[in-house]
């Protein structure tokens, strides 16, 4: 991280001096749109959210590893860059990545070795327009893949003439090409921000790739021909940008899968509306080191969505999906957790709610309730990383956390809301030295508050001694609305399981404001990972539209339109039997 703050106070410095104007992409107040739609400001509750639905019934194998369907190849509005074999261009050093524009579109066709190649995008599309970075399988789904261990980064990322991603002066050193296989940011030349109009890189895609090799400790040879090593690089890496699509990539051996980076205490330094579908994040992470994830997104009004998210590489401390956000939305994904399934934290350097100081992303309207519904959420010893103690965390965590014996943490100005709804939540972990205890929701605070409905939650021992469980950690208040299911063969209680020193009464609650099914949800499969409803489950036909206490508008603005396909990537639609909702992420299909 030292790395990483010289980087952004030398083009701090530099931008200071320039005198270059030039427009970006933000416009904060739009609408729902394209790929893309902003979410709703969760204080008022005041535009709607349009979720993108594949037409797709095609269910694949699970944890297949291939596109779904067929990716072909497609034409820019302006030009047309085609790389593969017996193609234009036939590897990716001969394209103008640094001076793309609004309508371009790069495909990457695949073929049997990968590309060994490092890019930077820096370009500027439009909602209609964007600038597209498209893989375009083989005819069984293969996805050209991107490796960049000992790659070189393309030349003409620096296109010359105002359109170049990296710095060249000599004293610098590419500072920025260490940061990751594919980098979007700003070039040298670009307005970094006041008194300029800040430029930001907007309006693209990057679809159907492998992108592999970015791990701690591989080497790459930089612009200038001079070797170079790795450090806590992502396979994906946007430093700013803003209507970003990361869509059907298997990210995985980096050291971050995705990274998006906002510091600054400011928000035109930040990231805003990144949407990441469909793509299998997996095996990234550093050895030994809790700091580095499969994601790390701090980004503002991000949408995360069909996604498998699993463990971080054998032998990280890191967690499988971490973010520093605001009116997040976080729906249709299968996260299998590491050291934690889901790190929902305050957002770090971007404004300070309590002070009232910054602009960045926790002093926005939507920062401090999100939104989680859909998901597929999985904490099994079995795996090699093992379960979790607290898969879910949300609240904050190097400001401190509420702890049984201490006094009343003052508000650091964490996330405060999380309403979560039609997830199923499955433990899958027996009584062990490494995991006596372990609780459902992990708050930081005496003030967060969770609202549940319509969720199944499940702790299979496998007929040995089950763990002891607790609704919540140390803190926080959990609402359980209209009807969730619990299956358990032991004993979930209220309070949080600590003997020394006791929990404290009034620092968490939890409120039983609906039904508690009991029984088991008969789920088709532990086995393959199919956790649809069998015939006959308790879960089928419970669901309810937002209970008692949830704000109305939510049935309409978040409709739970889709599911995910099971323990692999993409969404499908989602069918309700006689219009009436089950429980769960995944609906009851008749006959399977």
């Amino acid at each position: 991280m030292k790395r990483l703050r010289l980087f952004l106070a030398i083009l701090s410095a530099i931008s200071a001096l320039s005198t270059i104007m030039v427009t970006g992409c933000s416009n904060f107040n739009m609408t729902a749109n394209g790929f893309n739609p902003s979410a709703p400001t969760p204080a008022a509750l005041s535009s709607p959210i349009t979720p993108t639905i594949p037409t797709t019934t095609e269910t694949p194998p699970v944890f297949s590893p291939f596109s779904d369907p067929v990716m072909v190849a497609m034409t820019g509005t302006h030009t047309t860059y085609d790389v593969g074999p017996g193609k234009t261009h036939t590897d990716l050093d001969t394209i103008p990545w640094g001076a793309l524009v609004a309508g371009d579109v790069v495909n990457i066709y695949w073929r049997a070795t990968p590309y060994n190649w490092k890019i930077g995008l820096r370009g500027q599309g439009t909602a209609d327009k964007p600038i597209v970075v498209n893989g375009v399988t083989d005819a069984s789904g293969n996805r050209p893949c991107l490796d960049f261990k000992n790659a070189k980064t393309a030349p003409l990322c620096n296109a010359g003439n105002g359109n170049d991603v990296f710095m060249t002066h000599d004293d610098l050193k590419y500072p920025s090409e260490p940061l990751g296989g594919i980098i979007i940011k700003q070039g040298p030349a670009d307005a970094w921000g006041p008194p300029d109009t800040p430029y930001e890189p907007c309006w693209i895609q990057i679809k159907n790739l492998e992108l592999k090799g970015a791990a701690n400790g591989n080497g790459f040879t930089d612009m200038d021909g001079t070797a170079a090593k790795y450090d806590g690089s992502g396979g994906v890496w946007i430093n700013r940008g803003e209507h970003i699509l990361l869509e059907n990539l298997v990210v995985h051996d980096n050291g971050f899968g995705i990274f998006t980076m906002a510091k600054g205490n400011t928000f035109f330094e930040a990231v805003k509306w990144l949407t990441v579908r469909s793509c299998r994040v997996y095996g990234n992470g550093i050895v030994g080191d809790q700091y580095v994830h499969n994601f790390y997104v701090q980004c503002h009004m991000p949408i995360i969505e069909g996604n498998y998210i699993g463990q971080v590489r054998d032998g990280s401390l890191g967690s499988s999906y971490k973010s520093r956000s605001s009116g997040e939305i976080f729906r249709y994904n299968y996260v299998l957790a590491s050291a934690r399934a889901i790190d929902w934290v305050y957002s770090e350097e971007q404004g300070d709610p309590v002070a009232g100081t910054g602009d960045g992303i926790a002093m926005q309207s939507e920062y401090g309730t999100d939104y989680a519904y859909g998901n597929i959420i999985m904490n099994d010893e079995n795996t090699p990383l093992g379960a979790a103690g607290g898969a879910i965390h949300y609240g904050g965590d190097n400001l401190g956390s509420q702890y049984p014996g201490a006094p009343v943490m003052a508000d650091p100005g964490y996330r405060r809301h999380l309403y979560f709804w039609n997830n199923t939540v499955i433990v899958h972990a027996k009584q062990s030295q490494e995991l006596y205890k372990l609780s459902f929701f992990d708050l930081s605070l005496v003030n967060t508050t969770v609202d549940a409905w319509n969720n199944i939650f499940t702790i299979n021992s496998d007929g040995k001694t089950p763990p002891e469980v607790s609704w919540v950690g140390y803190a926080g208040k959990l609402n359980l609305r209209g009807n969730n299911l619990l299956f358990y063969t032991g004993t979930i209680t209220d309070s949080p399981i600590t003997t020394d020193p006791a929990p404290d009464p009034g620092k968490y609650s939890v409120n039983q404001l609906g039904t508690l099914i009991t029984g088991d949800p008969l789920l088709r499969n532990y086995a393959t990972f199919d956790f649809g409803l069998g015939a006959g489950s308790p879960a089928i036909g419970k669901g309810t539209a937002s209970p008692a206490g949830i704000p109305a508008q939510i049935d309409s603005w978040y409709p739970l339109s889709g599911q995910l396909r099971g323990a692999t990537n993409g969404i499908v639609t989602r069918v309700k039997q006689g219009g009436v909702l089950d429980l769960g992420a995944i609906g009851y299909t008749p006959g399977i």
